[in-house]
């Protein structure tokens, strides 16, 4: 004899003059739940079963495109989306879009928002592929920030570093903005003239990502220099093609083209160690967002979904796009990683938007059940954004 404790989890509104009817029909999937014990077709539930539990957003959900390029949040609690046709915001419920080619006269202007920053100061700062804006959130307006040269720069990351400078990283090199002018200017950091797709600081240290290779601007000297990451005969680093990273506990983890995850020791400037997909916890060697969560590392891949590692233990999980499982990730084309402040998952793709809490991450799909999900070991069920999900707990006996 087996006892086993299942929560119940519908991903439904729940009205309050509902919940009669609710605890009805919870109470039959229930007992079709016992049903299937008991017959053994769920005894065994293998690991390639597992699924995060997410909530999907496209064009019926009311954003302006299903091709998420990047995602921040206001210290308001809304999440702000960029997108091939605008800027989003979501407010748990609903999306108010905003085009750039509504409000800004002139040619050259683009809707496809590629990178997104708010400041404390009530700034959001939108780049796109032609150029740097900033929207004011209050009066909900857009004022377009001029390179030092009249081209087409498309913006591919944003960084408010610890002085509040703003640093914009181009397909064309690097710039910061020059806060004491009005209007507001950029001016160009003539040493790096790469593509630069992501910025962090740490140790005072700027550290600097490019698809050519990984660069630091000293503190001291404010010279630029680059790190050889090829120079390492003990790693097979080949392209150098950094799209993202995250720098936690003196460790600067990257998220490469073509090289996996490599890990840079930010006091030492070192190359510690390289993981590759011949390891059960990397997925693909092409990886386009990384995130860390408490001990957590999150990988969002070009095209292989979605890993959880945790480089301690090397415990691991994958989660990727099923056609029948309408709680899965919305694509395995990930494009940008996020965790709000309350810590759940969102994830951006070529195909849509979705968000999950990522402590109930032992989820089991059952088949033509989709409105239900069973959670193991008593991990909670819990709100996301104007989402419900209502949860009940029941032991089970199976033999």
């Amino acid at each position: 004899m087996h006892y086993a404790e299942v929560t119940i989890c519908l991903s439904v509104q729940l009205p309050i003059f509902n919940m009669m009817m609710f605890k009805a029909k919870a109470l039959g999937v229930l007992l079709l739940l016992i049903g299937l014990f008991n017959t053994g077709i769920a005894a065994e539930l293998p690991l390639s079963e597992v699924q995060l539990h997410f909530k999907r957003f496209s064009l019926n959900e009311g954003l302006p495109s299903a091709y998420i390029n990047t995602l921040t949040q206001t210290e308001e609690g809304y999440i702000w989306i960029g997108s091939k046709s605008g800027l989003s915001r979501f407010d748990g419920y609903d999306f108010l879009n905003f085009r750039l080619t509504d409000e800004l006269e002139g040619t050259g202007i683009s809707n496809d928002v590629t990178a997104l920053l708010a400041d404390d100061s009530h700034n959001l700062w939108v780049g796109t592929d032609s150029g740097l804006h900033h929207f004011d959130i209050r009066q909900q307006r857009f004022t377009s920030v001029p390179f030092p040269t009249e081209q087409d720069y498309t913006v591919l990351t944003l960084y408010l570093d610890e002085t509040d400078r703003l640093w914009i990283g181009t397909d064309r090199g690097l710039y910061y903005l020059d806060t004491g002018a009005q209007p507001f200017s950029l001016l160009a950091q003539e040493s790096v003239r790469q593509s630069i797709k992501f910025l962090a600081q740490s140790e005072d240290k700027l550290w600097i990502g490019s698809k050519s290779g990984l660069f630091v601007k000293d503190p001291q000297s404010n010279d630029i220099r680059q790190i050889m990451l090829r120079e390492n005969p003990d790693f097979d680093v080949r392209y150098e093609r950094i799209f993202d990273a995250v720098i936690d506990k003196g460790r600067l983890y990257l998220a490469t083209d073509g090289d996996g995850v490599l890990i840079v020791d930010t006091t030492t400037e070192k190359l510690l160690s390289q993981h590759l997909k011949d390891q059960p916890f990397i997925q693909s060697n092409s990886i386009w967002s990384i995130k860390k969560q408490g001990e957590w590392l999150w990988l969002g891949y070009f095209y292989d979904g979605l890993t959880a590692w945790q480089p301690q233990s090397n415990d691991h999980f994958h989660s990727r796009y099923h056609a029948q499982i309408n709680y899965s990730i919305p694509f395995d084309n990930i494009s940008q990683l996020f965790f709000d402040n309350q810590g759940l998952l969102w994830i951006g793709t070529t195909n849509g938007l979705a968000v999950g809490d990522i402590s109930n991450r032992h989820v089991i799909h059952l088949g033509e059940f989709q409105a239900s999900v069973i959670s193991i070991s008593g991990l909670p069920c819990s709100a996301t954004m104007g989402y419900g999900l209502a949860a009940r707990t029941v032991s089970i006996i199976t033999t």
